[in-house]
């Protein structure tokens, strides 16, 4: 009876607990949803302990790396395939946790095939099938129970069985859609006119006549379910009372990527999928379009790289006639958060453009506030999270440290007199995304952005 539980156990541990444990680690740690037992491993098994576990590898590998993807795309909510070799290219000035994890990765696969060639002159096919068929019962008792939970979103596991397949799980309910969010030639645009920032301050704002106009998409400023943080983060630009009048402040609901935050503000569109590179139609109305045609020249900065989301091919159709991304404009430093410039060094170009003589509409799409809010990137600390009853450690204490730097940085810049008549518009693209969920239901509302505008006093107005 020992002999026959030991020559079970020794496969069990390798095809079941070592395949799984480390990326079952890191979801937890991530409060990302990921199954304990993944079911293509053992699938892949079979090949292994076969007569061609050549192929057994090559599979085993495929299911590696679309385990890995299923959790990627729960933390970078919507992107291609492509992108990620743009991200990739920063992995040596990545945050310590994505390098740590992927040579981590890189480590566990090599050990696992050393282990399953060692293990294969020992196991035996019928070893395999037994634990598979183990498995996948598990996996059928899930599926057909009349308890069982399909409210699992495209990007995201919320409902994690103890046996799962990622891959089925992909082609169930990410395939479809990934195609259609980025590369479907369909109906680009939703017939439905989403709720914006710029819609409800379009008399204050872009139809006011100001020569000077300055929208900024603040990624990831949340609202909190504690008012007095809210009132905190943006304390800096309220105190400017000399400075600033007719301010206001709100809030709207919003769903979506970045990108449809973008299009949400700039255009009032709500995107089908992101299929924007050859699209011809559906910009006309932008507000950016509707500037130039007022004489406004139009000017666009990110720090990311423009072929992120077709960036550098829509925002010209969208009416700017300048783009200025992380590829073409000098920097001194990087910033870490998500790879790209720093906000702190392209908040004086930005400023240097809406200040050139003339009408102006300038935009900024910031960037150091994206997950997962790297301490590197907090240059300023203006926001005590103790103080707030904020865990320090936290995700959300980072985010609401690099939205003060933020609001503290641009209220700065318009004591010093830099921003001199300009109507401004401050709105969030979405929700901050933090992967734990229940510390996301803790500190902030889901599915709610901020938005805050104010005039800017000229000389004239001090008098």
């Amino acid at each position: 009876m020992q002999n026959l539980i030991q020559h079970y156990l020794k496969p069990f541990f390798y095809l079941l607990i070592l395949p799984n444990f480390f990326l079952f680690s890191v979801a937890i740690y991530l409060g990302i949803g990921r199954s304990p037992v993944n079911l293509d491993y053992l699938f892949a098994s079979l090949f292994v302990y076969s007569r061609v576990p050549i192929i057994g590898y090559i599979v085993f590998l495929v299911f590696f790396l679309l385990d890995i993807l299923a959790l990627l795309v729960q933390v970078f909510t919507f992107a291609k395939l492509d992108h990620l070799v743009y991200l990739s290219s920063f992995l040596p000035n990545a945050p310590a946790a994505y390098q740590m994890a992927t040579l981590a990765s890189m480590l566990w696969l090599v050990l696992f095939m050393v282990n399953a060639v060692k293990l294969k002159k020992h196991t035996s096919l019928t070893q395999a099938l037994v634990l598979f068929n183990l498995a996948l019962g598990a996996f059928g008792l899930y599926v057909y129970s009349a308890d069982s939970d399909n409210t699992d979103k495209v990007w995201r596991v919320q409902h994690a069985p103890l046996v799962s397949s990622p891959t089925l799980h992909t082609l169930k309910h990410r395939s479809t859609l990934f195609y259609q969010y980025f590369y479907d030639d369909g109906e680009i645009f939703d017939k439905f006119i989403p709720p914006s920032a710029t819609q409800v301050n379009n008399a204050r704002f872009y139809q006011s006549g100001s020569e000077k106009l300055l929208l900024i998409i603040n990624e990831s400023w949340g609202v909190a379910k504690d008012e007095h943080i809210n009132a905190q983060l943006i304390r800096p630009i309220i105190q400017l009372d000399h400075y600033v009048k007719n301010l206001h402040s709100g809030q709207i609901n919003f769903l979506g990527a970045t990108v449809a935050g973008e299009l949400r503000e700039l255009c009032q569109l709500s995107p089908n999928h992101f299929n924007l590179k050859d699209a011809a139609n559906g910009f006309e109305n932008c507000i950016p379009n509707k500037l130039k045609r007022q004489g406004y020249a139009t000017t666009a900065f990110h720090a990311a790289s423009g072929v992120m989301y077709d960036r550098i091919y829509w925002y010209a159709k969208a009416g700017f006639d300048n783009s200025r991304f992380f590829e073409n404009l000098n920097w001194t430093r990087r910033c870490y958060s998500y790879p790209g410039g720093c906000d702190l060094e392209l908040i004086n170009k930005v400023i240097a453009d809406v200040a050139q003589p003339g009408k102006r509409f300038t935009y900024w799409l910031t960037l150091n506030s994206h997950a997962i809010y790297d301490e590197r990137d907090i240059v300023i600390d203006q926001f005590d999270c103790a103080q707030f009853s904020v865990d320090v450690r936290s995700q959300t204490c980072r985010n609401l440290k690099l939205q003060a730097q933020f609001f503290y940085i641009l209220a700065k810049k318009i004591a010093e007199e830099k921003l001199v008549g300009v109507k401004v518009l401050i709105v969030s693209d979405h929700a901050p995304v933090i992967t734990n969920k229940t510390e996301m239901e803790q500190y902030f509302i889901e599915n709610k952005v901020n938005w805050l505008s104010f005039e800017i006093l000229t000389k004239l107005d001090s008098y």
